[in-house]
């Protein structure tokens, strides 16, 4: 389950806490972390819990699906507001983890719902597409290879960890054995796999079609409570109507969501409806009624 996540450019870390806590880490000009509680879930009962988490580094848009109530969640946030929207809601879902990426501006997860399944949307969660419907059990973690757009996620009741092109197409498996990958990260032309069951970071050379190659443990877990990983490192900066370090980040008023194909962002209200420029948004009127 992928539960840490960063935007470089800011210095921020975000992860999941006590399964319904979203905390941010800053690193400061000091060389420390600042750590304050960032987004607190109402997710109902103790058996309910945040199952997914990831950023959209370039818009400033962080994601994050949770069950409650039987129902799966699929919501948004944009950094440092309290705009929030639910993007998708249901029974037959269930969102275990997430990945975005910003540059062919879709949104990738791994539904352990009814039916288990690899899915895409728009960022905005509208558009479905399943990519993997077949032989897939129980998928455990997604990952965008941001050098080829390429979509990975490991399986662990399959014990595999595979990948297709950002459309769906051209599937392999990248390897066998690996029986519980919480984990994935690429870099370059390696993939790092976080694995419970051996209880340690391995990696392995990404681009391979030698299924034996051998897994490289290039570090050891000395315990069996850690949910994920990133790389701090430089982000790719994608040309994006949404993006916050230009004047643009001001198109939307509310939330702002890059389309495909199109240099014309789509705004959405996280209070209220869109006016009739398609940017701002019509707050609704609160009354208090007493007698």
């Amino acid at each position: 389950m992928e539960m840490l996540t960063v935007r470089y450019s800011n210095r921020e870390l975000y992860w999941i806490n006590a399964n319904r806590l979203i905390r941010r880490a800053i690193w400061t000009n000091n060389r420390t972390w600042n750590v304050t509680n960032y987004l607190q879930i109402s997710i109902g009962s103790q058996r309910n819990s945040i199952l997914g988490l990831t950023l959209d580094w370039i818009a400033g848009n962080l994601y994050f699906s949770y069950i409650t109530n039987s129902y799966g969640h699929l919501e948004v946030n944009r950094l440092g507001t309290d705009h929030r929207l639910i993007l998708r809601k249901g029974t037959n879902e269930t969102i275990y983890a997430i990945a975005v990426n910003p540059k062919r501006r879709f949104l990738y997860w791994c539904d352990r719902g009814q039916r288990v399944r690899i899915g895409r949307s728009l960022l905005n969660g509208e558009n479905i597409t399943y990519l993997v419907t077949t032989q897939i059990i129980r998928p455990e973690s997604i990952a965008i290879d941001f050098l080829t757009d390429d979509v990975y996620w490991s399986d662990s009741i399959r014990d595999t960890v595979e990948s297709i092109s950002w459309d769906g197409r051209n599937r392999r498996t990248i390897s066998r054995n690996i029986p519980k990958a919480i984990s994935l990260l690429i870099a370059n032309s390696d993939l790092y796999i976080m694995d419970r069951a051996f209880s340690s970071i391995m990696r392995i050379n990404k681009t391979a079609s030698n299924m034996t190659q051998r897994l490289e443990s290039i570090l050891t877990l000395k315990t069996f409570e850690v949910g994920g990983m990133t790389l701090f490192d430089e982000q790719p900066n994608f040309e994006s109507p949404c993006q916050t370090s230009t004047v643009r980040q001001r198109f939307c008023e509310d939330l702002c969501f890059a389309m495909p194909d199109t240099s014309v962002p789509q705004c959405a209200c996280a209070y209220g409806t869109l006016n009739i420029d398609r940017r701002t948004c019509a707050r609704k009127k609160l009354f208090c009624l007493f007698f």
